[in-house]
């Protein structure tokens, strides 16, 4: 994911893919273009992420940011259910939550 500047971590790591350049650990999620109403599977058990990026490719490869933030917003999200997956819409209200500072920007 370099538009961010995220390096990889070594295989193995089981909460986070990814880096910041400043240390912050990222899991990343991507889907591909999908009813709006169909959940994307985040993987979450009863633990958080630090900071979770969600992305949509569609089918010319172009992808749409649907979440960028900490994964306290999720875990808001997610308190009432079962599933570990959060349909686009919600993704895109939590997404909606997050405050500019707090997203990875574009490099």
């Amino acid at each position: 994911m370099r538009v961010f500047g995220l390096k990889r971590l070594p295989e193995g790591e089981k909460a986070h893919d990814m880096n910041t350049p400043s240390g912050k650990l990222v899991q990343v999620k991507a889907t591909q273009n999908a009813p709006e109403a169909k959940g994307v599977g985040l993987g979450l058990t009863k633990t958080s992420y630090d900071h979770l990026l969600v992305i949509e490719f569609d089918k010319n490869g172009v992808f749409e940011v649907l979440y960028n933030g900490p994964g306290s917003y999720i875990d808001e999200a997610r308190a009432h259910k079962k599933s570990a997956s959060l349909s686009r819409k919600q993704l895109r209200a939590c997404q909606l939550k997050v405050p500019k500072a707090q997203r990875l920007k574009l490099l």
